[in-house]
């Protein structure tokens, strides 16, 4: 009986799928160009012209972002998030944030002016769990960052993480020997309990 649960235990251990991570980036997490880093402060000034993705310069302007990604051959979707690392916008009210049509939070306040800090701009990276927006997860969506009219800010990246099961995983060559060993054990066992 004991070989008959470890011949189990390796068949399950041989079909078991990996977790597969797929991650979409827009930008280059290059802190606004200047080496910002999360919670730290910086003149809006220093930021550059751009980088021609949508990031690394100042503006007033909404931003929307397309994430591209191929699902082909993976499981379920297991878990969802979404990562914006921003700055400066939050003077007029905080900036609303929508995947394709579906609002998912707000970015953290990155202006200082009502804190008393006269003008400082804080870098924020904030993450959103879209696990409950998994049903709009189909290999292209549209991330819109809604900022308050006449709100200066820059943004750094967005960057859209998920996990799935791996379905198209196959056994590594170690885990089929020892398949293989459990499998002939519980025949060598069944063939000793015969012949007494």
């Amino acid at each position: 009986m004991k070989r008959l649960v470890l011949g189990i235990l390796l068949l399950a251990m041989s079909t078991a799928g990996s977790a597969a991570i797929i991650t979409d980036l827009v930008g280059d997490m290059d802190g606004f160009g200047i080496g910002a880093t999360h919670g730290s402060a910086f003149d809006w000034r220093s930021v550059g012209s751009g980088d021609g993705d949508g990031t690394d310069y100042w503006s007033d302007d909404d931003r929307t972002i397309s994430h591209f990604y191929d699902l082909t051959g993976l499981g379920n979707i297991l878990s969802v998030s979404l990562e914006i690392f921003s700055g400066g916008q939050g003077y007029f009210g905080l900036s609303n944030v929508y995947l394709d049509t579906q609002f998912v939070g707000n970015l953290t306040d990155g202006d200082t002016w009502d804190s008393g800090f006269e003008g400082e701009n804080i870098a924020w990276l904030d993450t959103f769990d879209l696990t409950p927006y998994i049903s709009l997860i189909d290999g292209a969506n549209v991330v819109t960052i809604d900022v308050m009219p006449n709100d200066g800010w820059v943004l750094d990246y967005s960057r859209l993480v998920i996990e799935t099961d791996d379905v198209t995983s196959v056994p590594e060559p170690g885990t089929l020997a020892l398949l293989a060993m459990g499998l002939a054990g519980m025949g060598l066992s069944r063939k000793k309990k015969v012949a007494k």
